[in-house]
């Protein structure tokens, strides 16, 4: 069994859904997929959850006794369609990143002069149930996806 790192993450604002990104052409980058398991089958397949990447969605995390925040914005250099990441600690901010990842890490590096990575989907606290519930209020129509052959379909 691997032990995944437990971060202290909270969520400081859920952002808001925008109907021509969530629900528009390129709507597959701003849902995101988490895995849980189908208990109707015997076999138990896992069945992809979608929630959504929210603009201006706020998360707080204590590393080493000091406070990141991370927004999410529209857009970043890559494409302006995709979700952006911005972290912040203290008077630092980072660049716009495309993933938390790169925000976080490289923010944490310069703040700390050390190597040190971060997975993004745990320091934004999407393996945290109560996060998750909180993205999905308000939300009337939830994109869903699947495998047909070789093909992953978005329904949106």
């Amino acid at each position: 069994m691997v032990k995944r790192k437990e971060y202290q993450v909270s969520l400081v604002s859920p952002g808001v859904l925008d109907e021509n990104i969530h629900y528009g052409p390129f709507s597959r980058d701003w849902w995101e997929t988490r895995s849980s398991r189908c208990t109707n089958t015997n076999n138990k397949t896992a069945t992809p959850v979608l929630y959504p990447i929210r603009i201006n969605m706020r998360t707080l995390v204590l590393l080493r006794n000091t406070q990141f925040i991370i927004t999410i914005v529209k857009g970043h250099p890559g494409s302006l369609q995709q979700p952006g990441y911005i972290c912040q600690a203290g008077d630092l901010t980072s660049a716009i990143f495309n993933n938390p990842s790169s925000a976080v890490t490289t923010l944490y590096q310069r703040l700390f002069d050390n190597n040190t990575k971060f997975s993004g989907p745990l320091i934004m606290g999407h393996d945290k149930i109560e996060i998750s519930e909180q993205l999905l209020e308000g939300v009337n129509f939830r994109p869903f996806c699947c495998c047909i052959g070789k093909f992953w379909l978005f329904v949106y």
